[in-house]
């Protein structure tokens, strides 16, 4: 409460005294953390009462200088003024008052220690004892000026006995720091998930005394000294500010002219604020997408696992997906994030909601083939991993493959032949197998890495045929293929050796045949020749 004294000096006088009440009671404008009110010129009339039996002693530190005298209350138009500069003369009775600190070029610091103390003291309820009126100007002339000590005595120039204020000047400090006491919880960021209900206290005992200001999306509510929050959403950074509702909602007026000390009448004219950051945590799909290589090792070649980068996904909802308080977000099948693999073909996709989904493979990478299988999956409340919700997916891609159905034939008669050692090369001359083709003269040979072009060559032929220097070529173009090859080989040709023996058995058979042939010819030519002679001789003796 603002109290006035009404001198008989006339009505100019009473009408400053009523100006200075209307600036006092006028809401501030903030500039910086303080309320401005326009200087009024000559508006304020200093009036003194001395307290009886007290005397201020003050030393400069590094001067030595003094200055002591009677203890004098100053008031301003009736309103307790304190000296705001200590060792500095009051001279005249006539001021100009302000509520613009930037006169006293005192920091936002100071100004709102004093502002405090001097709201906490003297004037404040169960304080009205001239004890808390020097325990208030102790602390304020402390805080000014740290190079100046201060001491109140009972008698002159810091004679006669210590006046103790202790108890006063720690009850104004208790106040006064209460006041600026914040919760316990001010500036910190409290994180939830999706549905998630945090209940937190203030240990200060102060968050009843503060009022709330959020236009946020979560559910907010206070209770005493407990702020209740429930995440329906999720959330980046959102702040809900605090600010005391408990205050004076006053300003302090300052009173100056030239070469005079200052003084204030002090109020407290700022509201103590505070911040607290909430974040809506969401689920979180992470995919570790793994692959493979082709590796050409010893005239072979086998596949090694790994990372894949660069492989693109997207994620659809499998049904309505919907926030903490039943809003939907997304419809079944739009389009939820895509999200691409790193060089350790890891890819994530944060603040997801609850509810089901699917994931597709959009593009794979390194020649892998794509993988066309809906991964179908959901985000759960129970998909805890050290707090976060969290759903894992391991995929793996293929290399396309495809199969070498390779026969050895015989040119001549078609048959196989088994027992011939060949070669298979890459186009680039890489050997990728040795051996033998089997009894059905087959090498089969599965997991040829497709896309590339091959050929086969004889190293070691079958007994009994002769070396092809043919090569073969074959080519697998997709997954899956069955690709068959042949080669051929011809037989080598036999040369002749003759048997004496043999051939002497076949002469000696022949001469015989032949002796036997020309007795018979001779047997048949004696029988004609017989029967001619007896013929020619019944003619001559028919004769």
């Amino acid at each position: 409460m603002i109290v006035f004294f009404i001198e008989k000096k006339g009505r100019e006088m009473y009408m400053k005294k009523i100006l200075l009440l209307i600036i006092s009671l006028l809401s501030f404008v903030s500039v910086g953390s303080f309320g401005i009110v326009n200087a009024a010129t000559n508006d304020s009339t200093i009036t003194y009462e001395r307290i009886q039996g007290a005397y201020f002693y003050l030393q400069d530190k590094n001067t030595g200088k003094i200055d002591t005298n009677h203890v004098t209350k100053f008031f301003m138009n009736g309103e307790i003024a304190y000296c705001i500069e200590p060792m500095v003369d009051i001279n005249g009775k006539i001021y100009n008052s302000t509520s613009d600190w930037n006169i006293t070029n005192l920091s936002e610091d100071v100004i709102k220690y004093i502002e405090r103390v001097g709201y906490f003291g003297y004037e404040y309820s169960g304080h009205n004892d001239d004890k808390y009126w020097l325990a208030t100007q102790e602390l304020i002339w402390n805080k000014v000026n740290s190079n100046v000590s201060v001491k109140f005595t009972t008698a002159p120039n810091g004679g006669g006995s210590l006046i103790d204020l202790s108890k006063e000047k720690n009850e104004i400090l208790s106040l006064a720091e209460n006041y600026d006491r914040v919760s316990s919880f001010a500036g910190q960021t409290i994180e939830g998930n999706i549905g998630d209900e945090i209940s937190i206290v203030d240990e200060n005992n102060v968050l009843n005394d503060f009022e709330i200001s959020y236009d946020g999306k979560q559910s907010i509510t206070k209770s005493g000294n407990e702020l209740k929050i429930k995440f329906n959403k999720i959330t980046d950074n959102e702040t809900i500010s605090f600010k005391k509702t408990k205050v004076n909602n006053q300003l302090s007026v300052i009173y100056y002219k030239d070469d005079s000390q200052k003084l204030a009448s002090l109020k407290i004219s700022y509201s103590p604020t505070f911040t607290l950051n909430l974040k809506g945590n969401g689920g979180t799909i992470e995919v570790n997408k793994k692959g493979e290589k082709i590796v050409y090792v010893d005239g072979s070649y086998k596949y090694e696992t790994i990372s894949l980068p660069e492989v693109e996904f997207a994620i659809y909802a499998n049904e309505n997906i919907v926030d903490g308080e039943g809003n939907i977000i997304y419809k079944k099948y739009d389009l939820v994030g895509t999200l691409t693999t790193d060089s350790l073909g890891f890819a994530k996709l944060e603040n997801m909601y609850y509810g089901k989904y699917f994931l597709i493979e959009g593009k794979s990478a390194q020649g892998n083939m794509l993988d066309n299988k809906k991964y179908y999956f959901e985000i759960t409340k129970n998909d805890i991993i050290e707090g976060n919700i969290i759903k894992k997916l391991d995929i793996q891609n293929y290399l396309p493959k495809g199969t070498l159905e390779f026969t050895k034939l015989d040119i001549t008669n078609g048959n196989v032949i088994p027992n011939t050692e060949i070669m298979i090369f890459t186009e680039d001359d890489k050997l990728i197998f040795q051996g033998m083709t089997d009894e059905k003269g087959k090498v089969v040979i599965t997991d040829l890495l497709a896309g590339q072009k091959y050929y086969i060559i004889e190293r070691n032929p079958a007994t009994g045929y002769q070396l092809s220097n043919e090569k073969v070529y074959f080519e697998i173009k997709e997954n899956g293929e069955i690709v068959k090859a042949e080669m051929t080989n011809e037989q080598i040709e036999k040369v002749k050796v003759p048997d004496t023996q043999k051939d002497q058995s076949d002469f000696g058979n022949i001469v015989s045949l032949v002796v036997i042939v020309a007795a018979i010819g001779v047997l048949i030519y004696g029988e004609v020749r017989n029967k001619k002679n007896k013929s020619k001789k019944d003619k001559k003796e028919k004769k």
